[in-house]
């Protein structure tokens, strides 16, 4: 395989990479949604705290959404302050291969186009470093988001378990 061809490639892999994990986002947006939903609805059932129950059930639903919170700002810095590098413009790659020309016309040495060659695969090569980092970051911030989510649905479900058990078993 040609190096130059690989250095795109692998370029490539890593911006079609950085698609698919912004197509399993709105997935984790949806749970959110769904999660503050199901909040807003159980904090409105348990009423006012009056006793050590409903005290107990409204700080889990508070740990819920501070937890739904957080995920969100997880979300959107996921999704929007991440950054990714692409290689140099046609207009600015055209400047620097001219450049190398009136460079090796004047100096008599090496090819240009060589030159040329070397600087593009530079240019793939970073690019491709970079936005691996890029995406890494991206995927251990979505991770952390779907704990987040996770922890807060188990909450919300512990809250609805103990409220249907004191609601239809204990109290007549």
């Amino acid at each position: 395989m040609d190096t130059e061809e690989y250095f795109k490639d692998l370029h490539l892999h890593e911006l079609d990479r950085k698609n698919k994990i912004l197509r399993s986002v709105t997935f984790l947006y949806g749970v959110a949604l769904f999660a503050a939903g199901a909040t807003y609805q159980l904090v409105g059932e348990i009423g006012a705290p009056t006793d050590c129950l409903n005290w107990a059930m409204l700080t889990l639903c508070a740990f819920s959404a501070a937890g739904i919170m957080w995920a969100l700002f997880k979300l959107f810095f996921a999704t929007y302050r991440i950054e990714y590098k692409y290689p140099a413009t046609a207009k600015k790659l055209k400047e620097h291969q001219s450049q190398l020309h009136e460079f090796h016309e004047r100096s008599g040495t090496r090819s240009a186009d060589q030159d040329f060659r070397d600087f593009l695969n530079l240019e793939h090569v970073e690019c491709a470093d970079f936005n691996a980092s890029a995406n890494d970051r991206r995927s251990a911030l979505l991770n952390q988001c779907a704990h987040l989510l996770l922890f807060s649905a188990f909450m919300l479900f512990f809250v609805a378990v103990i409220k249907y058990i004191f609601s239809v078993w204990i109290s007549p």
